[in-house]
């Protein structure tokens, strides 16, 4: 009758099993055209295990209390799709990839049973978490050893940024259209930073200034930090010399006496998985005006004093110090030179006499 003709008609789709999320009802899936509805590619999961899975759905008509249903089964086929897994080879157990390190990652297939793998072709993609970071190029000879389309990829040292996070994706399709893919995240270590190295005072006397050098600031993650000084100089006659002032430790400064000369001066600080920053400083180091005896007393003094506190580098570097520069000034002449540095006698044979005293 006319009142069943204008009475409005209500459709509601429902599913079984449900899906993903534990819903049955589609109505979210309803068209504005009447009667219809879309599901999206994916909303019907096939079963994890690849084999076919069945489901059913099924259309309530309902009008003026009365109902009617309909129902039809569709059958959802897995894709066939290739296994790919990524190893990462080298890395140290914190899993971060020293700057300097190459990095190596090993591609392999499984899975896939009865799918063809004629004409299979590799893609290797990375994307960096930085989002003003643009990637490496890995088909760049430069950048990469293996390029971008081989089962493996080798990168060459110093490419990626320290610090930085890079996901790396591995695609492999055959010539039927078969694909799969992994990807797998490389954080690489960055080394110690915000520190610098400070030289007090930043000038001074041979075999008299104690200079300490100290390396404040510094900061890694990947504790604890290991420091180590050095020394490298350039004496009034152009000669150079280079020293270790302090071996890898724990300490951040060390006190050292310097011959004369001008002088680069390092420090070399490293994390517990040795990645490494420097910081450099320079001074000049002024040579006294005379090698006395006097000089040498107070030199020897000051050495025992610092082996008895048990400052044992100290002491060290002054009597280093001391006969390095007694060689230097012996070498530059028998005269006027070696009164200077072994004495103060006014006669050639009273010079040498309290030099070999000395000596």
């Amino acid at each position: 009758d006319a009142k069943d003709a204008l009475a409005p008609l209500a459709l509601e789709l429902s599913v079984a099993p449900p899906l993903a999320d534990g819903s049955t009802s589609l109505e979210r899936f309803r068209l504005p055209a009447r009667g219809r509805f879309r599901l999206p590619a994916g909303t019907l999961p096939a079963d994890p295990n690849g084999s076919t899975r069945r489901y059913t759905l099924t259309l309530v008509a309902s009008k003026l209390g009365r109902s009617s249903t309909a129902s039809v089964a569709v059958d959802v086929e897995a894709i066939p799709q290739l296994g790919v897994s990524i190893e990462l080879d080298g890395l140290p157990a914190n899993g971060k990839l020293a700057p300097n390190a190459r990095l190596r990652l090993k591609g392999s297939l499984a899975g896939a049973a009865g799918v063809s793998r004629a004409g299979l072709t590799y893609r290797w993609a990375v994307a960096s978490d930085a989002a003003d970071e643009a990637p490496p190029d890995l088909a760049r000879a430069d950048v990469s050893l293996t390029g971008d389309s081989s089962p493996n990829l080798s990168l060459r040292p110093l490419v990626l940024v320290p610090g930085g996070v890079y996901t790396f994706t591995l695609t492999a399709t055959t010539l039927a259209g078969v694909s799969g893919g992994a990807s797998v995240r490389v954080t690489v270590n960055r080394p110690p930073f915000g520190g610098g190295l400070v030289v007090s005072p930043p000038t001074g006397v041979g075999m008299t200034t104690l200079f300490e050098l100290s390396a404040p600031g510094w900061y890694d993650e990947d504790a604890p930090l290991v420091y180590r000084f050095t020394d490298s100089a350039v004496d009034a006659d152009g000669a150079l010399s280079a020293s270790t002032l302090s071996d890898e430790e724990g300490d951040t400064f060390v006190d050292t006496y310097l011959e004369p000369g001008a002088h680069t001066v390092t420090v070399q600080v490293f994390d517990f998985y040795r990645a490494s920053a420097t910081g450099t400083a320079e001074l000049n180091v002024t040579d006294l005006p005379e090698y006395t005896t006097a000089v040498l007393a107070d030199v020897s003094a000051r050495a025992q004093l610092a082996a008895s506190d048990q400052r044992q580098s100290e002491a060290f570097s002054l009597l280093g110090s001391v006969a390095r520069s007694l060689q230097k000034a012996q070498g530059r002449g028998a005269g006027g030179g070696a009164r200077r540095a072994l004495g103060e006698g006014e006669g050639e044979g009273e010079g040498e006499g309290e030099g070999e005293g000395e000596g």
